[in-house]
Formats: C-alpha cells, structure tokens, sequence
C-alpha cells in the first residue's frame, strides 16, 4: 500500500536546491537555440531562428495577417456608420486607401442619414458580402 504523507510536508523548504550554473553536458533532446549574436544577421540572411525564438511559420505568419487585416476591418466598420461591414480581407487590402478619403466619408454619412429615415437595400450587412465570395486575386479584367 502506498504510504500518505501529511499535507505540511508538501509546504516545507526542499533539502537541497538544484544549482543554477550551466551544465556542460546538454541533453540531446533540448530544444537547439539559435545564438543571440546571430540573431541580428538571421534576418538578414533569411534563417530560421531571431534570438532564441524559432522563427514563425509560413502558415503562422499568413493568420497573423489575416487577423490583423480583420480587426482593423472590425475598427473601420465602427467608424464607417455600419457601412462597411463583412468586408473580405484580400478586398480591404486593396480598398484600404478609398475608405479614408473624404468622399467615402461623406457617402457613409449620408448613407447612414438615408438608413435612419428610409428603407435602403441591401441591408448593412450585405452590402460587401460580394468581397467574401471571391477574393481579389480571382478576378480577371
């Protein structure tokens, strides 16, 4: 039968603390690191690791931008008057320059007022769901 324990022992300070001073035998199975002299010609030369990070992976680095690229859609339909709302990532990268001239302004406005006192289709949310049903690389002139 396994031997108990009273829960005080468990509170107590250990016998003998592990030193802190590098070992010179390293396991095969740590994680390699890159050297922090290399990081700063790692980016240079395009190498996996900056510090002691591995570098992100592609697919990493495409969702980061993604989100990035959504959030500020989520903030530019905020400050649009609902107008841009759903608005396709690869559009909004191309759209991104119109949308904070004076002209888009105003027309979200007055779209804005139009929506207050009538009926106007489509409705907010559908205005740009043609932007999520293709993306902009698909389309050919």
């Amino acid at each position: 039968m396994i031997s108990q324990s009273k829960i005080s022992t468990f509170f107590t300070p250990m016998a003998s603390k592990r030193s802190l001073k590098l070992s010179t035998n390293v396991d095969e199975t740590t994680p390699k690191k890159c050297k922090v002299e290399h990081a700063n010609t790692a980016q240079e030369n395009g190498d996996d690791c900056v510090g002691n990070m591995p570098a992100l992976s592609p697919e990493q680095k495409k969702r980061i931008e993604k989100n990035k690229i959504e959030a500020k859609v989520k903030l530019l339909s905020k400050t649009s008057d609902g107008l841009l709302v759903n608005l396709g990532s690869t559009w909004y990268k191309a759209l991104e320059p119109e949308f904070s001239k004076t002209y888009f302004t105003e027309l979200s406005k007055f779209v804005q007022k139009e929506r207050a006192g009538n009926t106007v289709y489509p409705p907010p949310n559908k205005v740009f769901t043609w932007t999520q049903m293709c993306e902009i690389d698909d389309v050919c002139i």
